[in-house]
């Protein structure tokens, strides 16, 4: 989903089918099969996928890329370019998990801040480039440097300015300046019985069981476009 709103049509090529078959299914298509699966869309509906395994077992399931919009977004209208395309990618993660209706969240973390690459890096300088800004206190997790010595610590020059580039980023969508995997040490964390967005593994657990603050483990990149 990112990766097709985000980037431009000309490097989407290698994008590839998501679907969902379920344990039985799957497990049906595995055993009774060759060494290789084929999956391939369906010309006439570009929603479905079918899938075949080599020794007469076939299923058409959904492409949960294509499914339509179940989120009911009236009255919502965004401020800026980055909050217009944080909304879609929201309304295409919703429709796979058929969300119906969005929920206010008074708090977020931000798992995303590691550098793992060229793509995770232009993914949030594209939301400051159309004029992103947080609307709730954001923190940050950990990044993948120190951000003052990087280099006595003998990182790599091109890895350690584009991982202090991924962090600035950040900044600049006015997250608070944190950088900790333990957001809920700081005075910012949320208040019993808050809906919030986090989803650094340990702080969703002490969030939903010790705050007793309430949030799914959700995914990196989908947590900012909250």
């Amino acid at each position: 989903v990112v990766a097709e709103e985000f980037f431009p049509p000309d490097t989407r090529d290698n994008v590839p089918i998501i679907c969902a078959v379920g344990a039985e299914t799957f497990k049906q298509l595995v055993e009774e099969s060759t060494e290789t699966l084929s999956v391939r869309i369906d010309e006439s509906d570009p929603g479905d996928v079918r899938i075949e395994n080599g020794q007469g077992v076939a299923i058409t399931v959904k492409n949960l890329l294509r499914l339509p919009n179940t989120l009911n977004v009236d009255g919502i209208n965004p401020n800026s370019d980055a909050e217009a395309l944080a909304l879609r990618t929201i309304e295409r993660v919703a429709s796979i998990s058929g969300a119906r209706e969005l929920i206010p969240i008074s708090n977020a973390h931000i798992d995303a801040v590691t550098y793992i690459g060229p793509g995770g890096l232009k993914f949030i300088q594209r939301l400051v480039e159309l004029g992103g800004m947080v609307q709730v206190p954001t923190t940050l997790n950990s990044q993948s440097v120190d951000r003052r010595r990087w280099r006595q610590m003998g990182v790599d020059e091109v890895h350690g300015t584009n991982a202090n580039a991924v962090g600035d980023a950040y900044l600049e969508l006015g997250c608070e300046l944190s950088f900790t995997c333990a957001p809920y040490l700081l005075e910012s964390r949320p208040k019993f019985g808050q809906q919030i967005m986090w989803g650094e593994s340990n702080a969703v657990v002490f969030a939903n069981s010790v705050l007793g603050a309430r949030t799914e483990k959700y995914a990196d990149y989908f947590d900012i476009c909250s």
